[in-house]
């Protein structure tokens, strides 16, 4: 295979034309993120998933797997926690998934 810049000048040649697009206009923005913080994420975490309604939606005794993917998450260990605590309190059985793949793996 020839070096990139020969294939690249091959293209300049081509018979077939590259489209041309308008470049948009650009605007410079600001991001203002929140800087809220919980105290607690694991009760926190465990509460909301209570207090949705989980205890409806899982049988006694039942094994509830969680998934678990943690590229780029904060406080991961506290939120899988809090979700294994919830399961429990609705009497269900948590297990934990590995979970990778949102990369396309």
């Amino acid at each position: 295979m020839p070096p990139f810049r020969a294939r690249f000048k091959s293209m300049e040649n081509s018979k077939f034309p590259l489209p041309s697009r308008r470049v948009p206009e650009l605007a410079r923005i600001k991001q203002k993120l929140r800087t809220d913080h919980i105290e607690d994420v694991r009760a926190d975490v465990r509460e909301k998933l209570l207090g949705a309604g989980l205890r409806e939606r899982i049988f006694k005794g039942a094994h509830v797997a969680i998934t678990a993917g943690s590229r780029g998450i904060g406080g991961f260990v506290e939120l899988v926690g809090g979700t294994a605590d919830a399961i429990k309190a609705a009497g269900g059985n948590p297990f934990i998934i590995p979970a990778m793949g949102s990369h396309g793996g």
